[in-house]
């Protein structure tokens, strides 16, 4: 896996333990990294060792039948520092994208992930803009969680609301309760008696039943991760459907517009079948075809009284 190390005076890139110094992102590196001075008191995170970053982005998925790249910004919120991380996708079609990185910024670090525009993505100019909105607070930090694989790699998982990653953070801790618990009860070695065999026995039935829990929890993370990602579909098919609308709402007016001129132009020229069949507003023609009526009121006269 790719992954991109920002220092104060230059830029590393490392892939698979080699690094090579990759000048045509020298002036991103210029342009991230300075301190802030705002920088306020959080948790921090060592992240000396190498970590990963994992993130669902449809919007990310251009090709449904390959896998996808795309990066998201990581800032210390201890140092000002900002670093580019590079995301693939886990396999083709999935949405769901994942980066490995390791940062070495003179200590432990306070880490917020932001997800920069599509908009800008392309040049040194929209980099330079890009950092300045996330100094000005500009562009909103997305929410994270902190995880542990089994082998100990820490993991940040990065979400697009609080609700979500409160869900997912809470499933992650009921798969490491339901985890411990069976790792507890592996430990336990059986008295060959006939009370202790019936009593492993019932322990296995337990812990076969605390094995599904666990996948259960697991399933939960999962789909919390799917919903994220099916709450972003959902938005982007709302957005095409008002563009939708509106487009052919336009559209709809502007060949209204043009057919009322068109049979006013007709009249003028005294074809009015063709006006009339043109016509998108009929009442224009009969207003202005139908001559115009004077009603004077004459007195009643009254009936005289014998």
């Amino acid at each position: 896996m790719i992954l991109a190390i920002l220092k104060q005076d230059s830029l590393l890139y490392s892939h698979q333990g080699e690094q090579h110094r990759a000048r045509t992102l020298a002036a991103y590196a210029r342009v991230f990294i300075r301190p802030d001075s705002r920088a306020k008191q959080q948790k921090n995170l060592d992240v000396n060792q190498l970590m990963s970053i994992s993130y669902g982005s449809p919007s990310w998925n251009k090709d449904s039948g390959k896998i996808d790249s795309a990066y998201l910004v990581m800032r210390d919120r201890n140092s000002g520092k900002i670093v580019q991380i590079q995301l693939e996708e886990t396999e083709p079609d999935s949405s769901r994208f994942n980066g490995q990185f390791s940062v070495n910024l003179g200590g432990a670090i306070s880490p917020e992930v932001y997800i920069p525009p599509a908009e800008l993505r392309q040049s040194e100019k929209d980099y330079r803009k890009l950092y300045e909105m996330i100094q000005s607070n500009k562009l909103p930090r997305k929410p994270l969680i902190l995880k542990k694989t089994e082998k100990g790699q820490s993991v940040l998982d990065v979400y697009d609301t609080r609700e979500q990653a409160e869900a997912a953070l809470k499933a992650y801790q009921e798969e490491q309760a339901l985890a411990q618990e069976l790792k507890k009860k592996n430990l336990i070695k059986p008295i060959p008696s006939q009370s202790a065999l019936a009593a492993a026995a019932q322990a296995e039935r337990k812990a076969q039943l605390d094995k599904l829990a666990l996948e259960a929890a697991k399933r939960e993370a999962d789909r919390v991760r799917l919903e994220q990602i099916e709450k972003q579909k959902a938005e982007e098919r709302e957005r095409q459907a008002r563009l939708a609308s509106e487009q052919e709402r336009a559209e709809r007016q502007a060949k209204a517009k043009q057919l009322s001129a068109e049979a006013l132009a007709f009249y003028d020229q005294g074809d009015f079948v063709s006006a009339e069949r043109n016509s998108a507003r009929p009442w224009i023609l009969i207003r202005r075809t139908l001559p115009t009526i004077q009603v004077r009121r004459h007195p009643v006269p009254q009936p005289e009284v014998q």
